[in-house]
């Protein structure tokens, strides 16, 4: 679930009173509904409300095939039409995750590059200004591409997931032929000593985001 978890006993209680079988089904749909893009606190009263309607429907005999129906995708792409798509602040946070994510990856990259220079011919890497602005374009461009992706998927798939793991490797290997090629305008040095505690900051702000407010999501 998303703000429930093993610590709300009570939750953890209701589900120890399924049966196996019924428990291996709830489960299913409890991590299908936490990868639907929904509010935090709309699946989470949704689960809480299945869990209840399932338990009495196993005290009246009824099995989860019964109560789900056979296809237990189907159940949740039904659900998951009548609610609504998670809130704005949701997506404001997966897309600083995103963007947080990527450029901890291009700094520390470039921090080693730079400082790997720097002991080697005592000389930061030089940038060219249009250059970076281009890579951050790219970089702007592929996280809106996974904002886009995840706030649109009723259910991630393995194509979507293909997707995005392409669009991050895109973003890089772009990245890399800019900086090779793209050698007009004037330059700037950004020295190891300051992308990578940048880096460390991007790190930490991607980590801190993942285990608040996305503790059981899956991005790729």
């Amino acid at each position: 679930m998303t703000n429930l978890n093993e610590m709300n006993i009570d939750y953890v209680r209701k589900v120890n009173q399924l049966k196996p079988h019924n428990r291996k089904a709830f489960d299913y749909i409890a991590n299908k509904i936490t990868k639907v893009t929904l509010s935090e606190d709309e699946s989470d009263e949704l689960l809480l409300e299945i869990l209840d309607d399932l338990l009495i429907a196993q005290r009246n005999g009824k099995s989860a095939n019964s109560f789900f129906g056979e296809d237990l995708d189907q159940f949740v792409d039904d659900i998951s039409i009548e609610l609504p798509k998670r809130s704005f602040k949701s997506i404001l946070l997966f897309g600083t995750f995103t963007f947080s994510i990527m450029f901890s990856i291009l700094f520390v990259i470039f921090g080693f590059a730079d400082f790997l220079s720097w002991i080697s011919v005592v000389r930061h890497i030089k940038i060219p200004v249009l250059a970076a602005l281009l890579i951050v374009f790219v970089f702007l461009i592929f996280s809106l591409l996974s904002i886009f992706l995840d706030s649109n998927a009723q259910n991630r798939t393995k194509t979507q997931n293909i997707i995005q793991a392409l669009s991050l490797f895109l973003s890089y290997s772009i990245t890399y032929f800019i900086f090779n090629f793209v050698k007009q305008g004037p330059y700037f040095s950004f020295p190891f000593y300051l992308s990578l505690p940048l880096a460390i900051v991007f790190i930490v702000t991607t980590i801190h985001i993942k285990k608040k407010y996305f503790p059981k999501k899956q991005f790729i």
